[in-house]
């Protein structure tokens, strides 16, 4: 007997709200609240500064309790490690050594599996337009600033976990 609960990561719009308010007496309506995955969520986290890293880790599993993380300090180790790996999600740093998170990034949609469709998030402190286009042109889903607060976190996590 499993148990799981999924909640989608989306507020009420005012047009759902009017609906809502013409909705008989007796309809029970839930609020959404954040996605949770809880244990079954696992993420790679591709990042070389230790602090970053504790800091990510630490919203992640207050976010997702029971995610599991796991860390490659590269991006070259990033994408061995989704080779070798099923991940949910890719963190990735846009500034790392051996290999950067654009190259990383390439590398993933390249694979000529399954896992080159895994959802890839950049990090980064530069968010400036041509940043953010170069991160989508390297085959990155999305972006999450740094430094970030947890609602930017989960939200961009919500908005790739389709």
């Amino acid at each position: 007997g499993s148990a799981f609960t999924v909640v989608i990561p989306y507020g009420i719009t005012a047009q759902e709200t009017r609906r809502t308010a013409q909705a008989p007496q007796n309809t029970q309506l839930v609020t959404p609240q954040p996605v949770t995955h809880s244990t079954s969520l696992r993420i790679l986290l591709a990042e070389d500064n230790k602090f970053n890293i504790v800091v990510a880790q630490d919203e992640l599993n207050y976010a997702y309790p029971g995610v599991q993380i796991d860390v490659a300090v590269n991006g070259k180790l990033a994408v061995e490690m989704v080779q070798a790996n099923s991940y949910d999600l890719v963190l990735m740093d846009v500034q790392m050594p051996v290999m950067d998170g654009y190259d990383a990034t390439r590398a993933i949609r390249a694979l000529l599996t399954d896992k080159s469709r895994i959802p890839i998030l950049a990090m980064t402190a530069n968010v400036m337009k041509a940043e953010v286009d170069k991160c989508m042109e390297a085959g990155m889903d999305g972006f999450i600033p740094k430094p970030f607060r947890r609602e930017e976190l989960v939200d961009a996590i919500g908005k790739v976990m389709v």
